[in-house]
């Protein structure tokens, strides 16, 4: 039997990965094989960048954004009628996705890389990914993924994670080209300001996963922009009585995501980073409380907390009870 489409894939991802420069120059070229195959060089090229292997990101960003243009479902009557031994990616969703991989590991990296030279090819990708359509708010009530899983298993997801990663990759690169300059902020990348404004409006972003990512990058936001941070702090955990969801999904991503920072103890705001609606409530009776206290992260917030003498820590029958800051 000939090869499937997807183990074809994985062993062209494998060569991609041992050979980058090569595919990484000739990258737009791509642009003629099928969804599935394209995948695949982006994912080999994630690979060879998380070794900190040099590539060619110019075409590879190039190649990136042209997927991004490409309608995402071109042909849905593909997916009907494939047989099992001929699986292969029936859209662009699984390629738009790796590439969020590939753009976050390649703002992490060093010298090795993305340049600053390619700041605005990079927002373009990441903008046009953060308006994909998946999850829907009905779409994540029927998903077997927790919100923090979903965010890390859709487009719209993996790029809202993105998005204080693009803020730091962009300080750090400004930082080295001008280091008597200030620290950049959101005044700096006003484009990155009114992207996270537009995912904190309940009307146009009314998901739980999208909330993750707020609080999984809460100690990020505010080290790029502390003013900024303080004055949403109460978007990204309302406290009205009709979004308490919206805040459990934000508070205990950042309690299990994130280390415990002094910074993020003594805010104004304080209050609301520690939900007051869990004070007293039976563990029991809130899955979302036990979900996020099976994290070890969690537990060194609580601790850190104590510790400060910013909260008390206990337990009550089979519950934990918190007395707010």
């Amino acid at each position: 039997m000939a090869p499937s489409p997807i183990g074809l894939a994985r062993r062209f991802e494998d060569l991609v990965a041992e050979q980058p420069g090569r595919f990484s120059g000739e990258a737009m070229l791509f642009r003629e094989v099928e969804p599935t195959y394209l995948r695949a060089l982006i994912a080999g090229l994630a690979a060879a960048v998380e070794k900190e292997q040099a590539i060619a990101w110019e075409p590879v960003v190039e190649l990136s954004a042209w997927v991004t243009r490409q309608p995402v479902d071109p042909n849905p009557e593909r997916r009907h009628g494939l047989r099992p031994y001929d699986a292969r990616d029936v859209n662009w969703r699984p390629a738009r996705r790796e590439i969020g991989r590939l753009i976050g590991t390649g703002m992490k990296a060093g010298e090795s890389g993305i340049p600053l030279s390619q700041r605005a090819v990079v927002w373009n990708i990441l903008n046009t990914l953060c308006d994909d359509q998946e999850p829907t708010a009905e779409g994540e009530l029927t998903s077997t993924l927790e919100p923090l899983m979903l965010a890390m298993n859709t487009v719209r997801g993996v790029a809202l994670n993105l998005l204080t990663k693009y803020g730091l990759w962009v300080r750090r690169r400004l930082a080295h080209a001008n280091p008597a300059a200030p620290a950049a902020d959101f005044n700096t990348m006003p484009e990155l300001r009114e992207r996270l404004e537009i995912h904190l409006d309940r009307n146009r972003e009314p998901t739980l996963m999208a909330r993750t990512s707020y609080g999984q990058s809460l100690p990020w936001l505010h080290l790029l922009d502390p003013l900024w941070t303080e004055a949403y702090l109460t978007a990204i955990f309302p406290r009205e009585k009709e979004a308490l969801p919206l805040r459990r999904a934000a508070w205990i991503s950042y309690a299990c995501s994130t280390r415990a920072y002094d910074d993020m103890l003594f805010l104004p705001s304080k209050r609301i980073l520690i939900p007051d609606s869990y004070r007293g409530e039976p563990a029991a009776a809130n899955p979302a409380l036990d979900a996020g206290f099976g994290f070890p992260g969690s537990l060194s917030h609580l601790r850190h907390r104590h510790r400060r003498g910013g909260a008390f820590v206990g337990r009550c029958g089979s519950g934990i009870v918190r007395n707010p800051m």
